[in-house]
């Protein structure tokens, strides 16, 4: 048995009032864990992503500025 079922098992014995306070719990731990980036903007987004990749640059010569210059890789 997995946590989810686990959990769906042990809410269904509950009487509704501890049914409410368990869904209650539960949208406070969801509210705990909204992750930073839904409130980002695009801006802050895409320069979180350049500054994650500069950081993470690997020692290989990359794409050549032919290759990156290209229409579709099909040609």
């Amino acid at each position: 048995m997995n946590i989810e079922q686990a959990i769906l098992n042990n809410l269904r014995i509950l009487p509704p009032e501890k049914q409410q306070l368990l869904l209650e719990f539960t949208e406070f731990l969801k509210q705990q864990f909204i992750t930073k980036s839904q409130t980002l903007t695009p801006q802050e987004k895409a320069n979180n992503w350049k500054q994650w990749a500069s950081s993470h640059q690997l020692p290989s010569p990359g794409l050549s500025d032919a290759a990156i210059s290209r229409e579709t890789i099909y040609e």
